[in-house]
């Protein structure tokens, strides 16, 4: 009888300890698979009971004994493990120096008691270290904490003494029984602490995954398809993303039909019909509630049911404005390098294959004649400066573009600049032959005030000067304006009479390289189409603008203005405009 009831629990043991590694295989935690080895120890300390018993050799219970110390020092490590603590390693070498007193007493078959005691000793001290722990470092509920210290503490300080009470107590059994007894209260406990950290783990799982969806930037959806179409959650950001709160989407299933743009729509029902899932993401322009749009891309997820049906859809709804964008900047700056080097293997090659071909001329014997060699010559440096002023031109506009350009901002009065830039530019409109007209009320604009650096302003009167002397026909008229509007900017006109910018060129004119057609009279050199950009982008770092207005057949005006610095002047004492 004796014999059937220390093997059923020696089962019952060893089925407990397989219980605890299936759940450390589940959430791998180490305190479990600690725990589990410990139940292994103790069922084969009753295996080697079981077996004494039929045979009564002394040999087996000195087995079982140092089986016992095992089983108390996982129980130990599996505390340590449980408060996440490296375990220290003189347990390890505490336990060595047992092994080999062990080693020792069975080898001089010393008898049980001065075998017994030392190992008993540090049994009862590994319990009150585990007590010691658990009642000061383990998180888990007081009463629970209190109710495991008793228990560890009668578990290993009563397995201690029960087996030095074995040599001299007659009635064995009741022994037997009392352990067996202690066992099952220590693995109720372990069981409901292991209960209770889960319900705590799942507690603060849930804690930190409501922290991080209530304070996501992308909005987090699940979407039902069975037995009705509705939104079961969503998270509050999307209200910011979108404009309309949770409980809208709550309340009107097909909200999105609404938020996207109607090429995008097929797309998207898709998505929310459980047709297609885009794990990598579905980009589209999504209208916000109060009109404004942005790209968002919606990364879907099918949750299917029995049979494969879709049940359901999960989701994350992200802005990703910014990174659009910088997508399609990235590809306009690579369609506008291109294009640019296209421009500029073009513009090079004609002043290029031209000298090119007047050097081997030259040096073939082929231009003979001084004169010939001297027109040569001339054609060949002419060329060469139009390069030269190309990699000026093109050097300056790249600095401008990349504000690497240096300006030399100064305060001056609209006088003063106007008359630096006639005085500077008389020449060119005097030698231009072209009637010219300047309307300039000197004694009106005095008083004004500009923030601007003069030699790049008159780099672009001189820009459109030239453009309007260029396109001219010798029956041609210029008109020069200069005034202060009533928006506070000093503004500079310059209009000539003639053919005109069609209407289908005048939104490009001011584009790297563009010319209109047809270009200038044939007998006038064509520009490179650099000059107006240029000139663009020195009146846009003044803070001004820039343009052009043209009546086909009759006249074409370029115009530029300059925001006004304000300065109270105390002869006129009148309010200059502000910058």
């Amino acid at each position: 009888m004796y014999f059937s009831i220390l093997l059923a629990f020696a089962l019952a043991t060893l089925a407990i300890s397989f219980i605890y590694f299936y759940m450390f295989s589940r959430r791998q935690e180490r305190f479990m698979k600690f725990w589990g080895f410990s139940w292994v120890a103790y069922s084969f300390s009753l295996l080697c009971l079981i077996i004494f018993i039929n045979t009564g050799s002394d040999f087996l219970l000195e087995i079982r004994k140092v089986i016992d110390m095992f089983n108390i020092l996982f129980l130990l490590f599996g505390v340590f493990a449980f408060m996440h603590v490296v375990i220290p390693t003189y347990w390890y070498r505490f336990s060595l120096y047992m092994i080999l007193l062990a080693g020792i007493c069975m080898i001089y078959r010393l008898d049980l008691l001065s075998y017994y005691l030392p190992i008993s000793a540090f049994q009862i001290a590994t319990a009150l270290v585990i007590c010691y722990n658990v009642a000061r470092y383990w998180s888990v509920a007081r009463v629970e904490k209190y109710v495991a210290t008793i228990v560890f503490f009668m578990w290993g300080v009563t397995k201690a003494l029960l087996s030095v009470m074995e040599l001299y107590y007659t009635p064995i059994f009741n022994l037997y029984m009392t352990e067996i007894m202690l066992s099952n209260i220590l693995n109720f406990c372990i069981l409901t602490i292991y209960v209770q950290y889960t319900r705590q783990e799942a507690g603060l799982t849930e804690h930190l995954y409501q922290t991080v969806v209530e304070n996501a930037l992308d909005a987090i959806f699940y979407y039902r398809l069975t037995p009705y179409h509705a939104f079961a959650y969503v998270t509050p950001s999307v209200e910011t993303i979108t404009g309309y709160s949770p409980k809208r989407f709550y309340e009107s299933p097909r909200l999105y039909v609404h938020l996207v743009k109607e090429k995008y729509l097929d797309a998207v029902e898709d998505i929310f019909n459980g047709k297609i899932q885009h794990d990598e993401g579905q980009v589209v322009e999504i209208v916000r509630k109060n009109g404004e749009t942005f790209w968002g891309e919606i990364k879907a997820t099918i949750i299917t049911g029995t049979g494969k049906k879709p049940i359901a859809v999960e989701g994350i709804l992200r802005d990703i404005t910014v990174m659009k964008s910088a997508q399609l900047q990235q590809i306009q700056a690579k369609q506008s390098r291109d294009l640019l080097l296209s421009y500029i293997s073009h513009e090079l090659r004609t002043p290029v294959t031209s000298i090119a071909g007047y050097l081997t001329a030259l040096d073939e014997g082929v231009i003979k004649e001084d004169q010939e060699v001297r027109e040569a010559m001339e054609i060949i440096t002419s060329k060469t400066m139009l390069l030269k002023k190309l990699i000026d031109d093109l050097d300056q506009l790249s600095k401008l573009e990349t504000h690497q350009f240096s300006f030399e901002f100064m305060t001056c009065t609209i006088t003063e600049l106007v008359d630096h830039l006639l005085s500077e530019h008389f020449f060119q409109i005097r030698e231009s032959g072209l009637p010219t007209t300047v309307k300039y009320d000197r004694k009106n604009l005095e008083g004004y005030w500009l923030v601007a650096d003069e030699a790049r302003i008159s780099q672009v009167f001189s820009n459109l000067l030239s453009n309007a002397i260029k396109y001219s026909d010798t029956d041609s008229s210029l008109l020069i304006v200069f005034q202060v509007d009533d928006e506070d900017s000093f503004v500079t006109s310059v209009t000539n009479t003639g053919k005109g910018i069609s209407p289908k060129d005048l939104p490009y004119v001011f584009d790297r390289f563009y010319r209109a057609n047809p270009v200038a009279p044939e007998e006038k050199s064509p520009g490179r189409g650099l000059g107006l950009t240029i000139s663009k982008e020195i009146i846009k770092s003044h803070g001004g603008t820039i343009f052009a207005e043209s009546i086909e057949g009759e006249s074409t005006t370029f115009t530029f203005t300059i925001p006004l610095y304000k300065e109270v002047s105390n002869d006129k004492g009148k309010d200059s405009g502000s910058r």
